[in-house]
C-alpha cells in the first residue's frame, strides 16, 4: 500500500483508511512506524514514550526541538499559545503570527479588524455604531445620528428606516413607530397602517377639522347671503314704485 504522507497519526493508506499498529506512529503499513507524533519519541518503541511536554517535538524525555502548531516558546517547553487569530493556529517562537485569520488584525493577530467583534471577529458592528467602530468584546459602541441602545441598534423615538433617516408620521401614538417599516398605533382620528391619512369627515392640521359640519357652515352662510340680497332687491323694488 502506498504511503499518504498527508494522512494524520496514526492512519495509512491513499485515503487514510487504514489504522497504524501504533496510535502515536506516522505509517505507510500497519506496523512500519517512520516517524513520531508530536509530543512523543523513541520510534525504536514504536513512538510509545511521551516528551516532558506534550506540545513538543523531542527526541528524549527532555529536549525540545520545535513546539506543536499554536504553541511557542521553545525555552518555556512550548507552553504558550499562538493567538486564535493565527492563520492555520501558527506563530512563530515569539507568539508572531505568520498571518491573520480574516477579520483579525495585529502583530499577534489578537484585534479585530474596524467593524468586527466577539469571540472569533465573527460579529459584524451594529450601522448605528460612530465610524462603524465598536468594543471587540460585547459590540457596544458610540452611537450615530439618530440610533440609541447599547449597541446602537435602535433608531431613536420618531425615526425609521435602513439609516433611521425617515420621521414616524405625526399621526402615530406617541410619535413612536417601528424602526424597519414605519408602521404605528394611530392617535385619533387618523388610519393607515402609517397613520398618515385622516379617517373619514376629517382633515386638516392633525385631522382636527370636522369636513361635513365645514361643508354645511358654508352652505348656511352662502343660503342667507342669497336671502338677504333678495330681500334687499324686494325692498328698492317697492320703493320705486
Amino acid at each position: 500500500m502506498q504511503f499518504t504522507s498527508t494522512c494524520p497519526q496514526g492512519k495509512y493508506g491513499e485515503n487514510c483508511e487504514h489504522f497504524c499498529r501504533y496510535p502515536h506512529c506516522f505509517c505507510n503499513s500497519h506496523s512500519n512506524c517512520l516517524s513520531c507524533e508530536t509530543g512523543y519519541w523513541d520510534i525504536i518503541r514504536n513512538c510509545t514514550v511521551s516528551c516532558r511536554s506534550p506540545t513538543c517535538t523531542c527526541t528524549n524525555y527532555t529536549n525540545c526541538l520545535s513546539c506543536k502548531d499554536g504553541y511557542y516558546r521553545l525555552e518555556s517547553r512550548c507552553n504558550n499559545i499562538c493567538s486564535s487569530g493565527c492563520d492555520g493556529n501558527k506563530c512563530n517562537n515569539d507568539g508572531l503570527c505568520f498571518a491573520c485569520r480574516p477579520n483579525w488584525t495585529g502583530k499577534f493577530c489578537d484585534s479585530c479588524v474596524y467593524g468586527r467583534y466577539g469571540v472569533y471577529c465573527s460579529l459584524q458592528c451594529s450601522r448605528g455604531c460612530k465610524g462603524n467602530i465598536c468594543s471587540s468584546t460585547d459590540g457596544s459602541c458610540s452611537c450615530s445620528r439618530y440610533y440609541s441602545g447599547d449597541q446602537c441598534e435602535y433608531c431613536i423615538a420618531g425615526r425609521y428606516g435602513f439609516n433611521c433617516e425617515k420621521t414616524c408620521s405625526p399621526g402615530c401614538l406617541k410619535h413612536t413607530c417601528s424602526s424597519s417599516d414605519g408602521k404605528c398605533e394611530c392617535k385619533d382620528y387618523y388610519k393607515g397602517d402609517t397613520c398618515d391619512e385622516c379617517v373619514e369627515g376629517r382633515n386638516g392640521d392633525h385631522c382636527l377639522n370636522l369636513e361635513n359640519q365645514h361643508g354645511k357652515h358654508n352652505a348656511k352662510a352662502t343660503s342667507m347671503r342669497h336671502h338677504l340680497l333678495e330681500e334687499k332687491q324686494l325692498n328698492l323694488d317697492s320703493t320705486n314704485h
